[in-house]
């Protein structure tokens, strides 16, 4: 925690406490193409946010990039690993007798040099959320704006448009200028409601990756 500032935490789902073997369902995504990843490996650890020492149940993603692992009920936190993308880790659960499914995540190839990727995902709805970046131009006194309508410009591009729930919505920096960027993602869906209170319930997710690692993760409020 910072002083002074106001942080969001991560939703964090927990299993209703139903005896039994549950079977843990969802997609791995590759952040750079929005496509599912074949041959990752998912490994369960028991507990939220646990990130090491035994682990009690893996996985493997198929062709499409789904995978499905049997395990106790109770929650879990999930390690997705394949090589030459970046090993990050989410919560998922399992209740006794059911599957839970669309417990989705997305991860991003490693990066080269100084290049930075911002990765958003959500929930089901809305449907559709974007993602919008503005930075400084070289040489100028104006401001690039990359979006759905304007998808690059010079060392910035958004690699994924997802209009169809969860994500990712993608935008990748290889080439930065000396100023100010300001990224923002912006509920589409509900775009002409003033009370809609869409985008505070999707569970919608920045991350923030550099090279090999993640820098930051933003939570929506």
């Amino acid at each position: 925690m910072v002083a002074n500032t106001t942080t969001q935490a991560d939703n964090v789902l927990f299993a209703r406490n139903v005896a039994g073997t549950g079977t843990i369902s969802g997609r791995i995504t590759n952040a750079f193409t929005g496509a599912g990843l074949p041959g990752a490996t998912v490994q369960l650890r028991a507990g939220a946010n646990i990130t090491s020492g035994i682990v009690i149940a893996t996985g493997t993603t198929n062709s499409s990039g789904d995978f499905t692992i049997n395990a106790n009920s109770g929650t879990y936190t999930a390690e997705v690993s394949l090589t030459g993308f970046v090993t990050t880790d989410f919560v998922v659960v399992a209740v006794g007798g059911r599957t839970i499914s669309n417990q989705n995540y997305t991860v991003t190839p490693v990066l080269s040099g100084s290049e930075l990727r911002v990765v958003l995902t959500w929930g089901a709805s809305p449907r559709d959320l974007d993602s919008h970046l503005t930075g400084p131009v070289s040489g100028g006194s104006s401001r690039f704006h990359v979006y759905y309508s304007s998808k690059t410009t010079t060392g910035v591009k958004l690699d994924v448009d997802d209009t169809e729930s969860y994500g990712p919505e993608t935008v990748t920096i290889s080439e930065f200028v000396p100023g100010i960027y300001r990224y923002s993602v912006h509920d589409y869906t509900n775009r002409g409601s003033s009370s809609s209170t869409g985008l505070s319930s999707s569970g919608a997710q920045v991350k923030v990756f550099q090279g090999s690692s993640l820098v930051t993760t933003f939570n929506v409020p």
